[in-house]
Parts: structure tokens; sequence; C-alpha cells
């Protein structure tokens, strides 16, 4: 794949000297063009784990533009903006605030827009993929083993074929290394999906009419952190994606 191109945004915030932490982390966009018009980002790498090395496996192997934005979410630095979306979080008191819309929450959502179309390299992408990270529990405060998925201009049949390709890679796995699928409207087994991306859609990136069609991928915590599930969940989201990208239907 092409060099990659850096464009470093640099935040007062992130100048100031921290007493615990000292310098805080510098927010970053890292892009890396494709071969087709087909893109793998991660939004909140570093604060999601293991986003950023994830969404950097599946694009080089199926040859596709990636963009990681860094550091945007820090709680060392009390920095949260939201990236794929024009919104912000602020720390009042120890909580964080509502997201709000802020002028420097849209240069930064305007710049990862810029990222995701110098990564296809052209004004218009046919496939979007974005990589997320979660840590959901039950009523126990045990981990819930569950990868969810929301989409934008993807029909019913088709997430049912998402499920069904996924199924057949996943089966190779040992059963306590299986992780349950949730794509939105399609039946759940009761577990409902947490992560539906509704600002994401309404007025973020998938609300975006340059973007045809899109994932957005919400990973669990223990898959992301052990060494090699995460080298083999890489390798079974590559093998999904890219067949359902080429299937003809």
């Amino acid at each position: 794949m092409k060099k990659v191109i850096i464009f470093t945004i640099v935040i007062i915030a992130v100048l100031l000297i921290k007493k615990v932490t000292g310098i805080s982390s510098i927010p970053e966009i890292q892009i890396t063009e494709g071969r087709y018009r087909c893109v793998v980002a991660a939004p909140h790498d570093k604060y999601e784990l293991y986003t950023g090395e994830i969404a950097i496996g599946i694009a080089t192997v199926l040859q596709w533009g990636v963009v990681r934005a860094q550091n945007y979410r820090d709680l060392a630095a009390k920095r949260w903006i939201n990236v794929n979306r024009p919104t912000e979080k602020f720390f009042r008191e120890g909580k964080r605030t509502k997201a709000l819309k802020t002028q420097r929450s849209l240069l930064v959502y305007k710049d990862y827009l810029q990222a995701i179309k110098r990564a296809a390299k052209g004004s218009h992408v046919d496939f979007f993929v974005e990589i997320h990270g979660h840590r959901r529990y039950n009523k126990n405060l045990e981990p819930i083993p569950s990868i969810e998925v929301t989409s934008k201009n993807v029909r019913y049949e088709d997430l049912q074929l998402l499920a069904d390709l996924y199924e057949q890679v996943v089966e190779q796995q040992q059963p306590q290394q299986r992780f349950l699928l949730l794509i939105d409207y399609l039946p759940t087994n009761g577990v409902a999906i947490k992560y539906s991306a509704q600002r994401t859609k309404k007025i973020g990136v998938f609300s975006e009419n340059f973007i045809a069609k899109a994932l957005h991928f919400e990973l669990p915590l223990q898959l992301r952190d052990s060494k090699t599930l995460r080298k083999e969940y890489t390798q079974i989201l590559t093998k999904v994606l890219h067949k359902f990208h080429n299937t003809k239907r």
C-alpha cells in the first residue's frame, strides 16, 4: 500500500503540561490510500484499544484505504471529540457533558471526511467500514461477548448474507472463542443491540451522500485485548468483508 499520509491537528490543550501524565497525547489522522474505492476506518483509535490495528490488518489484505484517528478521545487530557460526527463532550466536575456541536469538532469532522476521500482516492466511496470497540456488560457485570453491526444502505437480504458468511467462517473457531454477531434489523436471539450509531446516521459520516454503503462494527474488549483473538478475528472479518463485498447480487 502507498505511503501513509499523516495529518496532524494540534489542539491548544495538548501543549499543556500535565502534573501527572506529562505532555498530553497529540490527536492525528493517519491515511493510507487503497487500490479500490473501499475504506476501513477507526475513528477512536487508542481510546478504543487496537481498533486501528484491526482496521489496518483488514485493509492491508484487501488493498482498501484505511483511516486512523488517534487520541481525539483522551481522558487524561480531558478531551472527547467524536470525530465521525461534529460533536464533542466537555468535562465538568469529573463527568462528561452531553455531546455538543462546536467549531473545533466540526473542523475535525471535516478533516475526517477528507481523509476518507483521500484513502479512497476520489470523492465517492463504494463501501465504508468503521471499526469501534465496546465494553458491554450484563446485569451480573459479566462481559457480553458480542460483535454488534449497524448499517447504511444495506438491504435486509444482504444483512442476512453477512450473518451467514460470518457463521460459515467462525464455525472453525473453538466454541469458547466464538463471538455472537448482532446485526441491526435481524433477529438477535433476545440480546438487543446497544450501539446503534443513531447520531452517526443522523448527523455524522453515515449521513454523507458520497458514501454508498457502510457497516459499523463494535468489537468487544475481550476480542481486542487478546493478541491471539485479535489476530484471528482480524482474519475472520477480512474474509467475511471480502466475500460480502464481492458477492454478486
